[in-house]
């Protein structure tokens, strides 16, 4: 490596213990305190410049920026350390699976995609298809990724490498879309597969061909609507499903007649078993799986209604569309099993119990559950022994509790607000919080603050302080959402004070709305103004308003003007106002003979083409000004 220019009597620079380490650090490093002990932080330091480097978590981008801008001969020098550009690899093709066409099968669903002519999936040592979300391709045995059912890169494997297929299969695509019939027919033309079938048949059919044979090629057609509808053998549940779907009052209809058909022929329900021994939801007390010849409960993920003989989707064990089947379909089951499935397994408040240390008047109406060995099972989810809810496990849990009183308790609520305690003065040391800056109007901010460092500057690091108790809140950007959610959880008295003043919006008229004195680009100010308070004098805080829309611009910064938010907001909301003003700009300037001012960029070494129509100006001693704000 070439030697770094070191800063003569400079302490030295160490790069950091952790290891392994990327070659870029030995153009950065921290320095040692006075133990000996190499002071690690987010803020590396240059050894070519010593400029202080923002490097968060071990990412390196902001490093090798800087050399390649600042140092761009120690930047080559890097890349021809480290190879150069990374060089990608071409992609090589996925090696064969060992098996043949013969032994794929499509996976147990209604398939509506042609595509699966040409894939399919491996069945295990029992007989089951695997759905993997990796089907073969029959043509060349190959794997293809496709997760949660989607068809896009079996389709593009069949574009890139079996063309032929692919095109055939597109020109039939609409003749075996479910969707669209090959051919329309009379209701009378459609007939059963064979006698003395269930009362579903009476909605569908096969045509039969020149010499009167029923055409059973497991595609009947509804003769509701004329669709097709897969259904392998004499498996109805997709018709049902169609039914359910297309015609819903019919579907009930034939629902009623095919209990009373099967109760008649002295048939007898399919004995349906959980997957597990183990499950804890109520709800697979009507739901279950068949098993094979082997005795292995077959759990293909769509489960069977034992009510009405329907397969419901229930991948990766989820109940939710169990649940919504029994509220669809059967009312009053789910009425009666869904408030014992708010928490699996909990008969009693008794047996939730609150975390250690937790002793406050929240968690008398809050716990965990324990599993076996009397384990707390804290999953940042208490459930709520009032109505037995599991609350949502994203976010704070106290907030997510307190939410849930305010929602569904509001008598509750109002007790654990009285007995939360206010630590005494003598406990709370008095802090002197500060507005993150002197223009912050919102109301909610009379409650906030930041502190200040040893500078006397005001730390707005995005994390306010109430200034009722002292906790922090998320608060990035100045949004004041997050504040008004801690005041409407906390304090509910300030919060119903600020609200109404946080909703309230001053309107304005046209007319009543001034442009501020001195504007050259007057048509623009044609558009906007600033409104005058009661004594007359222009209220210019640089977020001028709209007069076509009457929408507050936000503030342009201190050092500019907002010239550039006006003509965005014309571009956006008042496209014909844009291009109109955009003329009457060009050609004011040409009026006055003012030039276009000459842009440069950053640096010379700048690589992106974006860089041709955009630049910096440059100063009075003739340096880019790289103030971050590009023309």
């Amino acid at each position: 490596m070439g030697s770094v220019e070191d800063g003569s009597g400079l302490p030295e620079l160490f790069p950091p213990t952790r290891l392994p380490l990327s070659p870029v650090w030995d153009y950065f490093g921290y320095p040692k305190n006075a133990d000996g002990v190499i002071e690690e932080n987010e803020h590396p330091r240059c050894k070519a410049c010593r400029r202080s480097i923002i490097s968060k978590q071990g990412i390196l981008a902001n490093m090798l920026r800087h050399l390649k801008f600042h140092h761009n001969s120690l930047f080559a020098e890097l890349k021809l350390r480290t190879g150069g550009p990374r060089q990608y690899k071409e992609r090589r093709h996925p090696s064969p699976v060992r098996t043949t066409p013969d032994e794929l099968y499509p996976p147990k669903m209604a398939l509506r995609s042609a595509v699966w002519k040409y894939f399919g999936y491996l069945k295990n040592s029992r007989g089951i298809i695997v759905p993997d979300g990796f089907p073969v391709c029959k043509l060349c045995l190959r794997k293809v990724s496709a997760q949660g059912g989607s068809t896009t890169n079996m389709m593009v494997h069949l574009q890139r490498y079996h063309l032929a297929e692919f095109a055939i299969m597109k020109l039939c695509s609409e003749e075996t879309d479910d969707q669209v019939p090959k051919q329309t027919y009379q209701p009378s033309e459609l007939h059963p597969p064979r006698d003395l079938l269930e009362p579903v048949w009476e909605h569908f059919g096969y045509p039969k061909d020149t010499d009167g044979v029923v055409q059973v090629d497991g595609r009947p057609v509804c003769k509701l609507c004329g669709s097709k509808v897969s259904c392998v053998g004499e498996d109805t549940k997709f018709l049902y499903r169609h039914l359910w779907k297309k015609h819903n009052s019919v579907y009930h209809e034939v629902k009623v007649a095919t209990n009373s058909f099967r109760e008649e022929e002295g048939r007898e329900m399919p004995v349906l078993y959980p997957p597990t021994q183990k499950v804890k939801s109520a709800v697979w007390e009507y739901f279950g799986y068949l098993k094979d010849t082997e005795g292995a409960v077959v759990c293909d993920g769509f489960p069977i209604c034992k009510l009405c003989q329907l397969n419901v989707s229930a991948k990766g064990g989820n109940t939710s569309n169990m649940f919504k089947h029994l509220k669809d379909h059967h009312k009053d089951i789910y009425d009666e099993i869904r408030p014992s499935e708010v928490v699996a397994g909990v008969c009693s408040p008794s047996e939730l119990y609150a975390p250690d240390g937790q002793n406050s008047k929240l968690w008398d109406y809050f716990g965990y559950t324990k599993n076996v060995d009397g384990v707390l099972m804290e999953d940042g989810a208490p459930v709520c022994k009032i109505c037995v809810h599991k609350l949502m496990s994203r976010g704070g849990t106290i907030s997510n509790m307190m939410k849930h009183l305010l929602d569904s308790h509001d008598a509750v609520y109002a007790e654990v607000q009285a007995a939360i305690p206010t630590r005494p003065e003598s406990e709370l040391e008095p802090l002197e919080l500060h507005l993150p800056t002197s223009d912050a109007v919102s109301p909610v901010w009379k409650y906030f603050g930041y502190l200040k460092d040893m500078d006397g500057a005001v730390v707005c690091d995005g994390f306010p302080i109430c200034k009722i108790c002292q906790q922090k809140v998320v608060a990035k950007a100045g949004n004041t959402t997050n504040m008004l959610i801690h005041l409407r959880a906390y304090h509910l008295d300030i919060y119903k004070e600020v609200k109404p003043a946080v909703a309230k919006k001053v309107l304005y008229r046209s007319l009543e709305l001034y442009p501020p004195n001195g504007q050259s680009d007057i048509k623009l100010w044609d558009h906007f103004g600033y409104p005058r308070n009661a004594e007359g004098v222009l209220q210019d805080d640089r977020a001028p308003i709209c007069k076509l829309c009457l929408r507050k611009l936000i503030k342009a910064s201190s050092d500019g003007t907002p010239t550039t938010n006006m003509l965005r907001h014309l571009r956006k909301k008042h496209q014909a106002v844009y291009e109109e003003v955009q003329e009457a700009i060009t050609a004011l300037r040409t009026e006055w003979g003012i030039e276009p001012p000459e842009l440069h960029p950053p640096t010379q070494n700048v690589t992106s083409p974006v860089w041709q129509f955009f630049g910096y100006l440059k100063d009075a001693q003739g340096s880019v000004v790289c103030d971050g704000f590009p023309i």
